[in-house]
This record gives C-alpha cells, sequence and structure tokens, in this order.
C-alpha cells in the first residue's frame, strides 16, 4: 500500500510540475532561433532535393529590427542540385513575425 501512495505523489509532482513551454508573441518576435527555423522552410521550398539540405547551425548575420519583429538573416545550405552534385549556396532573407495574427511572414529571400 505505502508503495501505491509513494507512485501517485511521484506521478502527481512529476506531471502537476512541469514548465509551461509555450512562449509568448512577444517572446517568440525576438527569438532568433525560431525565425530562423522559419526562414529555413521558405529556403528548402525553393531547393531542387530539399531533403538533402544541411543548414549552418546558426544564422552567420542577424539583424534584427526588435520594434517589428524584424529578423534579417543570412546563411549557407548545402544541397544537391538537379545533377546530383552538393552545392554550398549563401541565402539571405528578412522575415517577420506578426503577433496580432501570431505567423511569420517573408518579406524577401535571395540566393547568391
Amino acid at each position: 500500500m505505502r508503495i501505491k501512495e509513494i507512485l501517485l505523489v511521484s506521478m502527481f509532482l512529476f506531471i502537476g510540475c512541469g514548465e509551461d513551454k509555450t512562449k509568448s508573441p512577444e517572446e517568440i518576435c525576438h527569438d532568433r532561433g525560431i525565425a530562423y527555423n522559419e526562414l529555413k522552410k521558405h529556403v528548402k521550398d525553393r531547393l531542387k532535393a530539399p531533403s538533402t539540405a544541411i543548414f549552418d547551425d546558426k544564422p552567420s548575420s542577424w539583424n534584427p529590427k526588435s520594434e517589428n519583429c524584424e529578423h534579417r538573416l543570412g546563411a549557407f545550405v548545402e544541397s544537391q542540385n538537379s545533377f546530383g552534385g552538393m552545392v554550398k549556396t549563401f541565402f539571405m532573407g528578412e522575415i517577420i513575425y506578426d503577433m496580432e495574427d501570431k505567423v511569420w511572414r517573408l518579406e524577401y529571400l535571395r540566393f547568391n
């Protein structure tokens, strides 16, 4: 009987005391990692073989305009071209978080 009580209390503590991992719109607005991941989705949409994409861990350039939730990011992606060869390309884009609608919008994306 004692073991059941300990298990029940442990389960309650484990489940009931977890951190709330949801972020507020303001936190999302200023999160460089989230902005970079959203921009990578748009990059993948434009690649010939998106499943082969290998991105830098972090953007090599970042210019936030935090008052407008704008993020200008630049990084490298390596992926297969239409001939099957791996090509490393620099991309730069601007992505904006709309706190009212809670969506990311792509302003521009360029490949060099």
